[in-house]
């Protein structure tokens, strides 16, 4: 025979199971919450836990996150429970902010500067590199947690093939320095391609004057012409005239002086009237043609007249004259 099942029954005893778990559900413990507090939060064992409904009348904190071994976890009347970092080293780790290097504590705060790396970009004054103008970039920053400084050349100017790069600018290339000679103040100098002057080649002097000497009876001084024509150093010496001696004088050591008469002698030791004696005068640095001046007196026991004055030139050292002695009115012959 069949049992009979009350099913209004199992349903009530399945009702008043429901009921007993949700209306009676328990909380662990230390964990119940209140109704009234459904937005209240709060750390157990360093997490977080939020109020939760869990049927019925039951309202149980239920953990929301696990702090790590560094947080903490903190719950205020202003925040909701959360795990926090807790800071134990200010100078964890570093890295670059704003293009300096700071310190990071552990939590990953930004602390303080450690380095100042000067960011920014700076040049150099241009110079001559590889036949141009260039000038140094630099540029100071910050890049994997260290200060980093990055040179490069910037070209500020190509020179072309015919200029060469000198004191920072191109210019026409003017070598080679000495390319040629010529003629400045009076020496010789380098000049370059360019036509620019360069360096002395030859010092060519300047004029002079050399001292007096004799010729024949006459003084000279060589006057001396330095100077520079077609880059070449010339010198050009001609004599100056500076005085004559007078006839009866004579050169040297570029001065005149007398010439002088060694001798003058008769041809005959007495001589009468209407006789001819010849005079003959030696003479010494005397030129020829010089006139020598004789005074002929008569020498007798008692005058000594003047008979006559002659002149003679002077030729080959000597002067000669032939005289007649004249009628002479005192009595006696001889003169």
């Amino acid at each position: 025979m069949g049992c009979w099942v009350n099913k209004n029954l199992i349903f009530l005893i399945i009702l008043l199971f429901f009921l007993i778990n949700n209306v009676f559900a328990a909380c662990a413990s230390g964990h119940s919450c209140s109704i009234l507090t459904v937005a209240n939060t709060a750390c157990f064992n360093n997490n977080p836990y939020d109020c939760r409904y869990m049927g019925g009348i039951s309202y149980c904190y239920v953990q929301n996150d696990i702090c790590s071994s560094k947080e903490i976890c903190v719950d205020s009347l202003t925040t909701e429970a959360h795990c926090e970092c807790k800071v134990t080293d200010e100078e964890d780790s570093y890295s670059c902010y704003s293009n300096d290097v700071y310190w990071y504590d552990n939590c990953g705060g930004r602390q303080s500067k450690k380095s100042e790396c000067n960011h920014g970009t700076t040049y150099s004054s241009n110079y001559c590199y590889g036949g141009n103008v260039v000038r140094d970039k630099v540029v100071k920053g910050c890049l994997n947690s260290s200060c980093t400084s990055s040179s490069s050349k910037e070209v500020m100017d190509y020179c072309s093939s015919s200029e060469i790069c000198s004191n920072a600018k191109c210019i026409v290339d003017c070598s080679p320095t000495n390319y040629s000679k010529s003629c400045y103040d009076n020496d010789v100098y380098w000049y370059d391609k360019c036509g620019a002057r360069q360096s002395k080649y030859d010092e060519c002097g300047s004029d002079s004057v050399s001292l007096a000497y004799c010729e024949g009876r006459s003084i000279y001084k060589n006057s001396i012409d330095n100077g520079c024509s077609s880059g070449s150093c010339f010198s050009n010496s001609s004599k100056v005239l500076q005085s004559t001696c007078e006839d009866y004088e004579y050169c040297s050591s570029a001065k005149c002086y007398n010439g002088s008469i060694s001798s003058v002698s008769w041809s005959k030791s007495s001589v009468w009237e209407g006789e001819m004696v010849t005079l003959t005068a030696n003479v010494s640095n005397i030129a020829n043609g010089v006139k020598i001046k004789f005074y002929i007196f008569e020498s007798d026991a008692f005058f000594n007249d003047e008979l006559a004055t002659v002149y003679a030139n002077v030729s080959n050292g000597k002067a000669t004259y032939d005289y007649t002695i004249p009628d002479l009115d005192d009595g006696w012959g001889a003169p």
